[in-house]
């Protein structure tokens, strides 16, 4: 008789199928992680490539604008009539609802104040540099200016001796808006759920064209009274339909209608229509916005805890200088949880050269925290 020898039948034990399950849930745990940080890491480097090269294109394409600036508007009585005049109807409403009308008015937007000997260097204290210092409160977030667009000369009458080349202008005007004023825009709560820190954009807007008056004046002056009416028609037939004096030193001395014969009277209550507007900074995606104040009190209504310093130039209560700061800013805003937000303008220099240096801070959501950027460009601008 054989003997029958019964080979074990080995298996896992309950206890070591537990435990193998416990390390692959362990190991699954740490690679999903390692996925995810991977992922988010990939998303910000992302967002943060594309605020860059946006950010880069619009301060390039505002620097190629400024190019064939004609006229600088500045925190003047005079800068803040042009700025008043302004026909906002229709665009995207300012930030603080009104266009401010003189200086310190309102603490969320101002024009920036022209420095002719000042600096853009905030190294440069006026203790060490008495004339050409930086001036922190000498900063804008609304740049407006009068370009040159060219020549027109598509007159109609017969002669060609009697046709000549007449400088067009158009205002430029950038400026940031709040989509919370804008229900159609489905506006995103950018902090903790609060209706005040709505997304913030920049706005380009350009107003109708103007012919220049010194011009249009000597070509009326001199032409047939048949040939005046050739000019204003023709005129009127491209858009342009006021002339526009940018050496005036009051605004009811600025613009001109096109009139009759020989006559081109000044229209002191002109407004600034719009032609067209251009959202500055398109990201693709409703989470971008201007940058609001950096604040990092968790106790403040402004909390806003960015990695950028916003604002970088601006600083309501500079050091005094012994009676050295230029006015208008003599009185600057007292308050810094509402202004500059991430657009900054500072302008120096003579008017045969001006220095504007203009710097842009922004945001982004990614996996609910914020990825921040700002850039920074100075670009030159002729002012006469």
């Amino acid at each position: 008789m054989k003997n029958t020898v019964q080979k074990r039948q080995h298996g896992f034990t309950l206890i070591e199928l537990l435990f193998s399950i416990t390390i692959l849930l362990i190991v699954m745990a740490l690679v999903t992680n390692m996925i995810i940080n991977t992922t988010k890491t990939q998303d910000r480097l992302r967002m943060e490539n594309q605020m860059r090269q946006t950010l880069q294109t619009g301060l390039f394409r505002i620097a190629a604008q400024l190019n064939q600036n004609r006229m600088l508007v500045q925190a003047d009585a005079l800068g803040y009539d042009y700025l008043t005049h302004v026909n906002l109807s229709g665009s995207p409403p300012i930030i603080g609802g009104s266009l401010p009308t003189s200086s310190g008015v309102t603490n969320q937007t101002l024009l920036p104040t022209i420095r002719p000997e000042g600096s853009l260097s905030p190294e440069k204290n006026c203790t060490d540099y008495p004339t050409n210092f930086f001036r922190a409160n000498a900063v804008g977030n609304i740049l407006m200016f009068a370009k040159y667009t060219g020549k027109f000369n598509r007159f109609s009458m017969a002669a060609i001796t009697e046709k000549r080349s007449l400088d067009v202008y158009e205002f430029k005007l950038y400026y940031i808006t709040d989509d919370a004023n804008q229900p159609e825009k489905s506006p995103i709560d950018f902090w903790n759920n609060t209706p005040s820190k709505r997304r913030l954009r920049l706005i380009e807007w350009t107003s109708r064209p103007y012919v220049d008056y010194a011009q249009f004046l000597d070509y009326i002056t001199d032409s047939s009274p048949a040939n005046r009416t050739i000019i204003r028609s023709d005129l009127t037939s491209a858009g342009i339909s006021f002339a526009f004096n940018r050496s005036a030193s009051t605004y009811a001395t600025a613009f001109y209608t096109m009139g009759s014969l020989a006559s081109v009277p000044a229209d002191a209550s002109h407004m600034i229509q719009r032609s067209r507007i251009k959202d500055m900074f398109l990201f693709g995606t409703q989470s971008f916005s201007i940058a609001y104040n950096k604040n990092d009190n968790t106790a403040s209504a402004n909390y806003f805890p960015i990695r950028q310093q916003v604002p970088f130039f601006y600083d309501h209560a500079p050091p005094a200088c012994n009676g050295a700061v230029p006015a208008p800013n003599t009185t600057p805003n007292s308050s810094t949880t509402a202004f500059p937000y991430g657009f900054e303008v500072m302008i120096t220099g003579p008017a045969s050269g001006r220095n504007v240096l203009m710097r842009v801070s922004s945001v982004a959501r990614s996996y609910n925290s914020f990825v921040s950027h700002a850039d920074m460009l100075t670009t030159y601008a002729r002012d006469l």
